[in-house]
Formats: structure tokens, sequence, C-alpha cells
């Protein structure tokens, strides 16, 4: 640690070291990289109607009637990933997205209650979609179970595997 003093009675000099100490930390803040841009943050979201009207046509497509309001987020896509963010982005791709172009990019996720979905035995079960929205268009998501030992598929029913069920 520096310690640096001086004599001066001119109140230019504090002021100007003064400034310089605090432009070396924001600089420090703005381009370093943070934890803060890996973590999920919850915000008031506003989607066009028109763009949440196009989703839910999407997941019809796929056969799923969604029923009411999506829970909507704002999630930054981290720029490091994990083996557990390889994987998403495995099952991703198995439909055509690819969120690694969007590390680092603040996305909006739609939630939503999948109401006709059964499971082997016909019996229905807690589903939900989630759909990553950028610029108005739809880059990726899933369908998955709620329950603690569910699952997470894609929109066409495959899981990580490739295996349709």
């Amino acid at each position: 640690m520096f310690v640096y003093s001086f004599k001066s009675k001119d109140l230019r000099w504090k002021l100007a070291l003064a400034a310089a100490v605090a432009l070396v930390i924001i600089a420090l803040m703005v381009f370093l990289p943070g934890r803060a841009r890996q973590v999920s943050v919850v915000t008031d979201v506003n989607i066009s109607s028109q763009t949440e009207r196009q989703v839910i046509d999407f997941l019809k497509k796929f056969g799923y009637d969604v029923e009411g309001e999506a829970s909507q987020c704002v999630i930054t896509i981290p720029t490091q990933w994990n083996e557990t963010y390889e994987n998403y982005n495995k099952l991703q791709l198995r439909q055509g997205f690819d969120l690694s172009y969007y590390r680092g990019v603040m996305v909006t996720r739609l939630t939503y209650a999948v109401s006709n979905y059964t499971d082997e035995s016909g019996e229905p079960c807690d589903v939900v979609a989630n759909v990553y929205i950028y610029d108005s268009k739809i880059i990726g998501g899933d369908i998955c179970s709620v329950a603690l030992d569910g699952f997470m598929k894609t929109f066409d029913g495959q899981d990580l595997d490739g295996k349709i069920g």
C-alpha cells in the first residue's frame, strides 16, 4: 500500500487527486468482468402483446396449450459456462437454437404453465414452457416438469440424449 502526502494549501490539487481516484474506481467497475453479469436478475419486463402472441402461437405448433399470463423476467446469459450451461445449450442445439451467440447478453424469459401435458400413463402433470426472447425473437427454450425428479426436453419432446418421450 502506498501512502502519499504532500503539503499544499491549494485545494485544486486535492480535488484533482480525488477526481483521479474516483475515475480509476469507476473504470475498474465498468471494465472488469463482475460476477453480477452471471446472475439472473428479475426485473419488471414489458413484452409486447404481439411478441407474446407469437410465443403462444409458437408453442401451439408443438401442441402445447398454455394458461394464464406468462411469468416474465430478464436474465443475463453467463459469459463463462459450466457443465450445466454446456448441457443446456446441447439441448438448444437439438432444436436449432444456439445460446452461445448470446453470452453476456440480457434476454427475457417467459414461463407459461402448460395445461394439456400428460405423462406416459395419460395422467396430467405440472409442466412449464420456458421461452427465451431477444430483440422480439425466440432464441431458445424448453419444456420441463416442475417435479423434483422431473425432466427437461426440447419443444418437440427430445431429451438431452435425443430420445423422444
